[in-house]
């Protein structure tokens, strides 16, 4: 029997994210058979930080995936003061990272490193180069790196590794076009997600939220990151609309508030503005998001930028009917008046229009969501993602085996 192949996917840190989520399901579903599969963070562990930004540590604990980290204090900017004296401490900084990372690729043979998004590409990138490891980089936009002084070092991040992974088509093409030469393996890879799992009675998660349990009450849930990309004024301005129509109607605002901690008051300063206040809820919740789902009659999705949402996913997964904004890969995923509905960004009455149409049309929501259901079933749960990695990775080091044999002076540096 040939030996495992080893696979070492390098992330930032372990706070709550999208890349955190897919990597997090890709270990949980991995052939362990025939691949031995480790996760290093780029950061260790810091109770501050972890207040600030969630923390799925002890999710990867729990999945027994074998967790490793560099060692150092989380840093929100490598180039902490735009200095000599401080571009000089971050490139000692730099230098040192990877060079630990190089050294675990060393130690551990490793075979494929799976570089995940903006600043663990650069460093999964870079290690990868020096010790000639096979790696790819997972990205799903190119905003990162259109700042000041930032394009060209994308350019070169998103051109240089064995493979660039998307999680749409549409970003894919979009990364491509920014990259003026496409990739020449530019892949599509799309989100795999668990379906989530309550742990909690319905009833307990419904007291946590203040929300009555009267005859005809729906609740319609946008579950996200509390960020303003995440369209949630759009979602507030169109439960207005729905109130004056369906009274008996809560809004959960859920998600994790890591990045501004005024964003979270601004929004309940509006819903107080719109008059409804007492019928939204917006907030994090402590516990699984499975708790959360079993509330949710409609999922209103209303980012006005995006890729491949998780917890558009996750709704899929459950059947739940959606309404959802054309932004990003969302079309790819949710087809108009076949797995949900569609609707324009920064659009209040369409969305509006696409609950209420939920409510009344009870039919259409239960052939959707079943539609939906199917849908997620073929294309977006983990071992359908984990499997395409899987081939993807093989690949690579296959060809890693050839070039060896091709020219036996090489070496792994």
């Amino acid at each position: 029997m040939s030996r495992r192949l080893k696979i070492l996917s390098v992330i930032t840190d372990l706070g709550f994210g999208g890349g955190e989520s897919r990597t997090l399901a890709f270990a949980r579903a991995i052939d362990r058979d025939r691949f031995e599969h480790a996760v290093v963070s780029l950061y260790g562990h810091d109770a501050a930080y972890d207040a600030r930004w969630g923390s799925v540590r002890d999710d990867f604990r729990d999945a027994d995936v074998e967790l490793l980290d560099l060692g150092e204090a989380p840093r929100e900017r490598l180039l902490g003061v735009a200095s000599p004296a401080g571009v000089v401490e971050s490139a000692t900084v730099i230098a040192r990272m990877v060079g630990k990372l190089a050294a675990i690729i060393r130690a551990r043979g490793i075979d494929v490193v799976d570089a995940q998004h903006i600043t663990a590409s650069v460093f999964g990138l870079m290690a990868g180069k020096w010790t000639g490891t096979p790696t790819t980089v997972t990205e799903y936009h190119t905003g990162y790196w259109e700042r000041p002084g930032m394009r060209l070092a994308g350019r070169c991040v998103l051109r240089m590794p064995e493979a660039l992974i998307c999680d749409s088509q549409m970003r894919r093409d979009e990364i491509n076009a920014w990259l003026i030469a496409a990739h020449p393996r530019a892949v599509v890879i799309p989100n795999g997600v668990p379906r989530p799992v309550p742990t909690r009675p319905a009833e307990e998660v419904r007291r946590f939220f203040h929300l009555l349990d009267a005859p005809g009450t729906k609740v319609v849930a946008q579950v996200s990151r509390l960020v303003p990309y995440k369209g949630h004024s759009h979602l507030l301005k169109a439960a207005r609309r729905v109130l004056a129509a369906a009274p008996d109607t809560y809004f959960l605002l859920v998600g994790f508030a890591g990045e501004d901690p005024s964003y979270l008051p601004a929004l309940e300063a509006e819903a107080a503005a719109l008059g409804i206040r007492d019928r939204v809820r917006i907030g994090g919740y402590p516990g699984p998001v499975g708790d959360v789902w079993q509330l949710v009659d409609v999922h209103a999705h209303a980012s006005v930028f995006d890729s491949l949402p998780i917890a558009i996913t996750e709704g899929m997964a459950l059947a739940r009917p959606a309404v959802v904004t054309r932004v990003g890969g969302i079309p790819e995923m949710v087809t108009h008046e076949r797995t949900g509905l569609v609707v324009e960004p920064a659009d209040p009455v369409a969305l509006a229009d696409g609950i209420l149409r939920m409510f009344r049309e009870p039919e259409t929501a239960r052939r959707l969501g079943e539609a939906a259901l199917a849908r997620y079933e073929h294309g977006y749960r983990p071992e359908v993602m984990a499997r395409s990695l899987e081939a993807l990775f093989t690949e690579l080091a296959a060809e890693r085996r050839r070039s060896r044999w091709q020219f036996p002076g090489t070496s792994r540096g």
